[in-house]
């Protein structure tokens, strides 16, 4: 199928009797006194229609519906757990801005479809006229709304006139250049006529005879057809929660030039070969809240022949504070010249709370992290936006299986070691990469400790607020950050400033060990470890953080936190 962007243009011919006094040096431009005409010119409306030649269509007062529009789709993996579904289609049917008339026809085995509105006044636009040798006689520049403005039209009673119209859809002469006639070789007939035109912008055409009699009212409608296609990208961001804040984009083959044959509308594109670029800036808040903006859509002309290679590239989208680049959700795209095609962008992220392994978890960027602290109390579902004391846990040395210390404890138990310092595979016997559950790991079944990447993922995938006011105290337990997802607004989990414990000690034996920083920081172990150069997830009333301790000091000695990831990567 196919929908070509038509504009309809009503040209109105008045023969006049009264114009016989009229001087022909000062009002014609050609034919003699007594057999002249008067043309008026006015376009009325604007139309996308799908068949390259439509012949003699049947005409219909009713709004026909046009079933079989090809679709193509892609589903496009943008990485951590979130995908791009992309829907292109032919624009179907519909009637705009009052226009009553939808016309549809059958011709062989194609439908002809057109979405039909009123033409944008200013719109500036080209009348050519030829006499029935192709010898030019004059043309005529007009602007929608202002017909009235350019000067009179005049042609001889009783002859045949070929009439050429083209336009650049442009209210501005600046913007689109408003290209003139070029004749080749010199010779100035409709054989030699042609124009350049630039490839980024739009490109109609329309050629009709008519004869022109005295004493009624001669109409000649014009149609005006599109010669580039036009791509209307509908971004929807909604699933996600956030506004869509920019996107650069371009569909490839382009040419940044084409001539046009007059005669024939017969295009040869030239320039470069480039693609067509659309960069839309969206002026929209960055709240995290849901809003009412989370579809926009823009419209992209591409200068190109009939093709099937069609690539329609996504160099970089924002959307709230997540950036996503290099996407490419086509790559041949079966794309006609002429037609109007609806591009709908879809992104989906797959971030959601779920049950695993009987506990209450939720997962982010493709990682499933759970709800709670190790050792808090998961009889909650771990959604809640207060923290209290059952959300703390318990705290652990690096690399050792038992708490050292309870979750409002604030001294070291038993299981305390103060020469602790495990093999750095202590908590992972596998790679960061291909991470694997050691036996000293804590965790419950179906989980482990989270790796220094998956660390920093969940650092770069979410938004901090923080919970309460960050402050120390050693009976503060309601204080803490809500990690938000970048990905979709209503998904987020709570992290306790439980603070950590430690000692002053710079070397092993490290001696007696207590609380510090509870209620203003929060100190998370990851199972990546150099020596003492330790990976940990930390946060203060000054930043939060996915980082690497330094091997100072023994770090290893030290007790902190831990928040379990889902085993599931083997």
């Amino acid at each position: 199928m196919k929908s070509k962007k038509l504009t309809i243009l009503f040209v109105t011919i008045f023969a006049s009797l009264e114009i016989i006094s009229c001087s022909k040096n000062t009002q014609n431009d050609l034919g003699d006194e007594e057999g002249t005409a008067s043309i008026s010119v006015s376009i009325a409306s604007e139309t996308f229609e799908g068949a390259e030649s439509f012949g003699n269509r049947a005409a219909t007062n009713t709004t026909s519906h046009v079933e079989n529009f090809e679709t193509y789709n892609s589903i496009t993996d943008v990485g951590n757990d979130m995908m791009l579904i992309a829907k292109l289609e032919e624009q179907k049917d519909t009637v705009e801005s009052g226009i009553s008339t939808l016309k549809s026809a059958k011709i062989g085995s194609s439908k002809a479809n057109f979405v039909q509105k009123d033409l944008d006044s200013g719109i500036r636009y080209k009348v050519a006229v030829f006499d029935q040798s192709g010898e030019f006689i004059t043309e005529r520049d007009y602007t929608r709304g202002k017909e009235s403005t350019t000067r009179e039209l005049w042609l001889d009673h009783g002859k045949t006139y070929t009439f050429i119209v083209y336009s650049v859809n442009s209210p501005r002469i600046e913007d689109a250049g408003m290209p003139g006639i070029v004749f080749v070789g010199g010779s100035r007939t409709l054989k030699a006529a042609t124009m350049v035109a630039p490839g980024s912008g739009q490109l109609l055409y329309f050629r009709q005879q008519l004869t022109v009699y005295r004493n009624q009212i001669n109409r000649l409608d014009i149609i005006l057809r599109h010669k580039f296609t036009r791509i209307t990208t509908i971004l929807n961001t909604s699933a996600t929660g956030y506004l869509p804040r920019e996107i650069n984009s371009s569909f490839v083959p382009h040419y940044s030039t084409v001539s046009m044959d007059l005669e024939t509308g017969v295009l040869r594109r030239t320039g470069n070969l480039e693609g067509a670029v659309a960069r839309r800036t969206f002026n929209l808040a960055t709240s995290t809240a849901a809003h009412s903006s989370n579809t926009v859509s823009f419209s992209t002309d591409i200068n190109h022949d009939d093709n099937t290679t069609t690539s329609f590239v996504i160099s970089s989208l924002k959307v709230g504070e997540l950036t996503l680049n290099n996407l490419t959700p086509f790559k041949t795209l079966p794309v006609r010249a002429g037609i109007r095609y609806n591009l709908y962008l879809n992104l989906v992220p797959k971030d959601e709370y779920l049950t695993h392994a009987n506990l209450p978890a939720v997962r982010i960027g493709g990682t499933i992290w759970a709800l709670h602290n190790l050792g808090a109390n998961t009889a909650t579902n771990g959604r809640e936006e207060t923290i209290s004391q059952d959300a703390h846990g318990n705290f652990y040395q690096w690399g050792r299986k038992e708490p050292s210390a309870g979750k409002t404890d604030n001294a070291v138990n038993a299981n305390m070691d103060t020469s602790n310092n495990p093999s750095d595979n202590a908590w992972n016997a596998g790679t960061e990469e291909k991470p694997i559950k050691a036996a000293a790991d804590p965790c419950p079944t179906g989980y482990r400790i989270p790796t220094k990447k998956e660390a920093e993922d969940l650092v770069n995938n979410m938004i901090r607020t923080d919970i309460g006011v960050l402050r120390e105290s050693s009976g503060q337990f309601t204080t803490g950050v809500k990690l938000t997802s970048k990905r979709k607004t209503g998904i987020y989990m709570t992290l306790p400033a439980q603070g950590w414990f430690s000692f002053s000690a710079q070397t092993r034996p490290v001696g007696n060990s207590n609380t510090q920083y509870r209620g203003s920081e929060g100190y998370y172990h990851t199972s990546y470890a150099v020596g003492d150069d330790l990976c940990e997830i930390h946060f203060s009333s000054n930043g939060y953080a996915s980082r690497m301790t330094g091997d100072r000091t023994p770090n290893k000695a030290r007790s902190k936190n831990i928040r379990c990831v889902a085993d599931i990567t083997n």
